[in-house]
């Protein structure tokens, strides 16, 4: 959470905004290396041929939380749940058509 608010708040630095980001804290969090970009979580298509596999396995695709096989599996479901329904309602989404088109070819609820 930290990080992600000093990337937020430098975002906003940068772009003239305010912010608690200062020339002082951005110069020290460079100096020991802070990553002002996150990297990319998971790569969607990787991620959904695992939940693919676990539809083949257990016949649906309501991936529960204790999944010990893929832990990151439950989550991946949970984030896609959201961002697909920010994409039906016209919010910022990472959700596209063609997501939703292959979640529903999977039976994804």
């Amino acid at each position: 959470v930290w990080v992600r608010r000093q990337r937020k708040e430098y975002k906003k630095f940068v772009e003239g905004q305010q912010s608690i980001m200062t020339q002082e804290r951005f110069d020290t969090l460079n100096g020991i290396g802070f990553e002002w970009t996150s990297p990319p979580r998971y790569d969607w298509g990787v991620v959904f041929k695992e939940l693919e596999e676990y539809k083949s396995k257990h016949g649906n695709c309501c991936v529960h939380e204790r999944f010990e096989e893929n832990p990151r599996l439950y989550h991946w479901v949970d984030v896609q749940q959201i961002e697909y329904k920010k994409f039906i309602e016209g919010q910022q989404s990472t959700m596209t058509q063609e997501r939703v088109d292959a979640l529903n070819g999977i039976g994804f609820e």
